[in-house]
């Protein structure tokens, strides 16, 4: 689907792109990592902020072991 919003068109400038974008972040600035309410084995990994990229990295290798039942440290200081 093209887009059908055009950029405003001045003498001044010419705009050939625009972007636009939420953010957001925890209060603490982790991620968060849980397990759907309803749904077994459906878990989400939302990492925000500046550090997103890095949590969801180490937030992925969290879930992995606590999928496959492996304990860790970092599992046992969230518990």
């Amino acid at each position: 689907m093209k887009p059908t919003w055009k950029p405003p068109q001045s003498d001044e400038f010419n705009m050939q792109r625009v972007n636009a974008a939420s953010f957001g972040e925890s209060i603490d600035n982790l991620p968060f990592i849980v397990e759907h309410p309803t749904k077994a084995n459906h878990y989400y990994l939302l990492g925000y902020g500046g550090n997103g990229t890095v949590n969801r990295m180490l937030g992925s290798h969290f879930l992995r072991d606590l999928i496959i039942g492996k304990k860790t440290m970092m599992q046992r200081s969230f518990n």
